[in-house]
């Protein structure tokens, strides 16, 4: 039996993250660090961008606010763009920058993002 604060995967998912050559603080005491920051986080963030977006344009459009829709459908886009790159390049690029934790770095410019949309919103 496991115990209740460790996974039944973990010493699997802590041989898979020693194979693929993850620091030592990528794999520290969390089994499973580098799924939670190459798998979970982003699809929750593709996610999460999706329901803002959906929200700032339903604000938009119930409190009639006089926002150009050119505007906000340049923001929309930018922000589809930055859910698809942050996907594709915290995919590729996880294990390979030891300099540079990608995992922080989005999340930092997360709140860009959120600004942005924030803007948009008038």
């Amino acid at each position: 039996m496991t115990p209740p604060d460790r996974p039944p995967d973990a010493p699997h998912v802590r041989e898979v993250e020693q194979a693929l050559g993850l620091r030592e603080a990528d794999r520290a005491e969390i089994p499973g660090l580098y799924v939670l920051n190459v798998e979970r986080v982003p699809r929750s963030r593709v996610v999460a961008m999706q329901v803002l977006l959906a929200f700032a344009a339903l604000h938009n459009y119930l409190l009639d606010v006089p926002v150009a829709w050119g505007t906000f459908l340049g923001v929309a886009v930018a922000v589809e763009v930055y859910a698809v790159a942050q996907f594709v390049i915290i995919r590729r690029y996880f294990v390979r920058l030891h300099r540079l934790h990608l995992g922080t770095v989005f999340l930092v410019l997360d709140l860009a993002v959120f600004s942005l949309v924030l803007y948009a919103t008038g």
